[in-house]
């Protein structure tokens, strides 16, 4: 039987979550054009919020599954059917959000947006990333995101405390819809009318 529900991207990451990229699925493939079509929408909502707070945006299906072994109580694990691509993209989006507030001298706004939607602070290992990505996409991801060096996270039991040196908005990056992690495609509604001004 199939459940249908209408959810927000913080109903879908805040709470005790793990979404697994089951092995059969591809790896993250998107491409240039994928994420500046993403960031073009997420902007544009932010523009429409201004206006009306209300205001949403259809970001597509994201299908899920319950995992195997899952347990009632603790973490709910489901495995990821459909919609990883904008899931992984969404994540990694926030990670930069996360290291812009860490890198400009926010460290509890950086701390809220890992603790609400990247990680389950008070769980083990396997269980502490919300985005569990693909075997062959975790070292990539959790290198960039949250895994510290000394853990092997192709083992899919990688620590997740952030490291200490991180990339935040740098100005080259400020425009290009390419870059997800290393710093935001383009500044946030506050630093755009900035950057206008100057």
């Amino acid at each position: 039987m199939v459940n249908a529900q209408e959810r927000g991207l913080n109903q879908i990451l805040q709470g005790p979550w793990q979404y697994q990229v089951p092995l059969y699925q591809r790896p993250y493939q998107w491409k240039e054009s994928n994420r500046a079509q993403l960031w073009e929408d997420l902007v544009q909502l932010a523009d429409e919020r201004e206006v009306d707070p209300t205001a949403s945006h259809f970001l597509g299906s994201l299908v899920l599954s319950p995992a195997p072994g899952a347990a009632a109580g603790g973490v709910q694990r489901f495995l990821v059917v459909d919609g990883q691509q904008r899931l992984t993209t969404l994540t990694l989006l926030l990670t930069a959000i996360r290291d812009h507030h860490e890198a400009t001298g926010e460290p509890r706004k950086a701390e809220a947006v890992n603790e609400f939607y990247l990680i389950n602070k008070f769980e083990s290992d396997a269980l502490r990333l919300k985005l569990l990505p693909t075997q062959a996409d975790r070292d990539s991801y959790a290198a960039g995101s949250f895994v510290d060096s000394d853990v092997a996270p192709s083992s899919g039991t990688g620590s997740c405390r952030r490291r200490s040196s991180r990339r935040g908005l740098s100005p080259a990056n400020r425009h290009r819809p390419s870059v997800i992690h290393g710093g935001l495609p383009r500044p946030a509604r506050h630093l755009r009318r900035r950057t206008r001004s100057a």
